[in-house]
């Protein structure tokens, strides 16, 4: 045995946990499989352990991160779509068990990802085979699913990511109404920075082409965020405002007919 097989080996066996309600504590169990939650070493050794999960399956495509797993098909024909990710599910739910894993049934689900014009004309039945009750899951179809902090909409519209973005954003202009008057400007703008630029920077690269109509929810709050950091009226104009706290503001215009071309910036 190679000594980096004997270094984890010695991390992994040997350990036993115990359980404890209120003041009764239970005898010793050997910790057969699994490694320890918390530990530095853990989350590595459990992404070795998942990382040929892909092999499970040929016709789907996995995105894998931590413990959080996607896996995405395409196919014009609902029926024949339906059909093909059941078959595969299968044999990834196959793997699972294999390796001593399982599914949260409760917090997995799918997204049929469609053009807004296109009406779905099947009803379709996803399902996932849970080993420990022996039986089938079906999971529920919902019109978005949060990836790496994204949320992704079945249209590609980004209109739910705008709205949470959003609501997180205007509990922050609360928080900015209520301390302008007790902490000076700089710290205003460093709470700017740290609670409303986050939201307004992460994943832009993606959600930042959506319609105007939507990005607009966002540059409200800019202004009015910017506005009750310089005691502005609420009809005073907000460039020289962000341009005084150094901020962007996210706005964006597409191509005109006059050839004026404008770009996100923020």
């Amino acid at each position: 045995m190679y000594p980096v097989n004997e270094w984890f080996s010695s991390y992994l066996n040997g350990r036993a946990q115990t359980t404890q309600i209120d003041k009764q504590i239970s005898s010793n169990r050997n910790v057969l499989k699994g490694v320890p939650q918390g530990s530095l070493l853990g989350p590595l050794l459990f992404l070795m352990y998942i990382n040929d999960i892909y092999n499970s399956s040929k016709k789907l495509s996995f995105y894998l991160f931590a413990d959080d797993a996607n896996l995405l098909y395409a196919d014009k024909d609902l029926k024949s779509l339906e059909s093909v990710i059941n078959i595969e599910l299968q044999k990834v739910c196959d793997w699972l068990n294999a390796n001593k894993l399982t599914i949260n049934a409760k917090k997995s689900n799918f997204v049929i990802f469609r053009s807004s014009q296109k009406k779905l004309n099947y009803q379709i039945n996803i399902r996932i085979y849970n080993n420990a009750s022996i039986s089938d899951t079906f999971l529920e179809c919902k019109d978005y699913v949060k990836f790496l902090g994204v949320l992704i909409d079945k249209n590609l519209t980004w209109k739910y990511h705008i709205d949470y973005i959003a609501s997180k954003i205007s509990r922050v202009v609360g928080i900015i109404s209520r301390l302008r008057h007790s902490v000076p400007l700089n710290i205003l703008i460093q709470i700017y920075r740290s609670l409303i630029f986050p939201y307004t920077y992460y994943g832009i690269a993606a959600w930042g082409q959506t319609a105007q109509v939507y990005l607009r929810k966002v540059f409200i709050l800019q202004k009015r965020a910017l506005r009750l950091m310089f005691f502005a009226g609420n009809r005073s104009h907000a460039i020289p405002l962000f341009v005084s706290a150094d901020v962007l503001p996210l706005k964006r215009k597409t191509l005109s007919t006059t050839g004026l071309a404008y770009t996100i910036s923020a």
